[in-house]
């Protein structure tokens, strides 16, 4: 028998009117029920309509510091260092320190160093050695032990970062280079791509590869610096690097620009290796503030000035590298160049060093330092298809060139000769694509004539020579 409370009085129920109550009650426990079971299922459908496909994908990758500033199990990871110093004397040194963590085989620190002016009598040194390698989980606890020395490298993940550095190297007796040196973070760090993953496929949309990476683009540097029996008590500007990950290629061309409005350029090509197109690119611009500004392919252009011929593949193969920009970003009023400090700083596989810039950046005439690192080469192998001329006006011929080459062509100049005189030149004028023309001014004689002409590495090509009587 159930009861209803009334006020203090418990008033029975009677039988009829107590079942009535439980079967109402049981009725709208199932409607509620079964509402709530369709409104779930709805949302589940909406927030993952591949459900019927199998699992929910799982969350995006994002990095976390400093967290990731420690090892990750990938086939490929480095610990990268740009430092720019000055002595006590107002000498530059451009130093790029690299430690490698590969899959499979020995690890690596490569070390470069740009006199750039020569002070030490060596204006640029590698130093390439394989060691143990050890990096330590979720922070940076670096250390790198060979026969030729110990490095380390920690950070303190106090506000703002703070790392230090300790390296060496001895050629078994004597020392080569030595670091002690203290770097503070004066940007915040910059994930790459979607929030530090680049995904590469190829033109024609096939996967390449995965990195994942990140960048202080600023630090400031104090401590010492030895250098071939000379010690410098140095100052200057860093930039840090850290990427980990798999690709299947190589080919890429990467600039990382100190300018001297306290701002930052960075720029990353990733080329498809088979048709040699940009298939991924990457372009930040800090602003003093720490703003961080990424442009599209259509905010700024890159021009590519002077090549430098790599020596060590002469006469077989006319490889080169870019080796004076020129970057202008027409809405920011920045328009600069910049060109290497010294031309061969060859690294084992690419070329990685120093460059100095100038122009105007924000509307303020400006310079800076920076670092390039180029692994696309270019071949400057300039080949003449044609050499004709243009007799409608027998007086005034107009001769014309084509010239194919990889790397833009710097000038063309015809030389001629009327009845075994002297020889005279006359500039050609670049039409576009591959053609040269030039309109000589000859009343009559017996004419002979060929182009000279040059490509932006200062490779030469000659045509055949030409004659023909007016």
């Amino acid at each position: 028998m159930a009861y209803k409370r009334k006020g203090r009085k418990e008033v029975k129920l009677p039988p009829k009117k107590q079942d009535r109550d439980t079967r109402g009650f049981k009725v709208l426990f199932a409607v509620i029920t079964a509402a709530v079971m369709v409104i779930v299922s709805f949302a589940i459908i909406f927030s993952n309509p591949d459900s019927s496909n199998g699992p929910p994908p799982p969350p995006p990758f994002e990095i976390t510091l400093p967290k990731d500033e420690g090892q990750h199990n990938d086939s490929e990871e480095f610990w990268k260092l740009d430092l720019s110093l000055m002595n006590q004397f107002g000498n530059r040194f451009s130093i790029n320190l690299d430690y490698y963590l590969h899959e499979t085989g020995p690890q690596e620190r490569v070390v470069t160093i740009t006199d750039e002016g020569n002070v030490s009598g060596e204006e640029f040194f590698l130093h390439i050695r394989e060691g143990s390698l050890g990096i330590g989980y979720e922070k940076l606890n670096l250390t790198f032990d060979s026969s030729f020395g110990t490095d380390t490298w920690t950070g303190d993940y106090a506000v703002p970062y703070q790392y230090t550095y300790e390296g060496q190297a001895t050629d078994g007796v004597d020392e080569i280079y030595y670091f002690d040196l203290v770097m503070t973070a004066v940007k915040d760090h910059l994930l790459l791509g979607d929030k530090g993953t680049i995904l590469l496929s190829d033109s024609d949309g096939n996967a390449m590869g995965t990195i994942k990476g990140y960048m202080i683009t600023r630090l400031s540097v104090t401590g010492t610096f030895r250098y071939l029996g000379e010690a410098h008590s140095v100052t200057g500007d860093a930039w840090y690097e850290h990427e980990w990950g798999a690709t299947s290629f190589h080919g890429m061309e990467e600039l990382r620009l100190h300018l001297s409005t306290a701002s930052e350029l960075f720029l990353m090509r990733y080329f498809d290796p088979q048709n040699e197109q940009i298939i991924k690119e990457l372009v930040y611009y800090s602003k003093p503030d720490g703003k961080v500004i990424e442009l599209g392919p259509g905010d700024y252009e890159l021009e590519y000035l002077r090549y430098w011929i790599d020596p060590r593949f002469q006469p077989s193969t006319i490889r080169c590298f870019p080796s004076e920009w020129r970057f202008s970003y027409s809405s920011a009023s920045t328009d600069i160049t910049f060109h290497t400090s010294v031309a061969d700083q060859m690294e084992k596989y690419h070329w990685e060093g120093s460059v100095s810039i100038s122009g105007t950046i924000d509307g303020i005439s400006a310079s800076g330092r920076g670092f390039a690192l180029l692994n696309h080469a270019y071949f400057s192998q300039p080949n003449v298809l044609g050499f004709v001329r243009d007799d409608s006006v027998n007086t005034a011929p107009i001769l014309t060139v084509n010239i194919e080459n990889s790397i833009p062509m710097d000038n063309a100049t015809v030389f001629y000769q009327v009845n075994g005189g002297i020889w005279e030149s006359v500039a050609m004028t670049h039409e576009g694509g591959n053609v040269w023309k030039a309109e000589l001014s000859i009343s009559s004689g017996n004419v002979k004539a060929y182009v000279d002409a040059y490509d932006l590495a200062g490779k030469k090509i000659t045509s055949e020579q030409m004659e023909w009587p007016i």
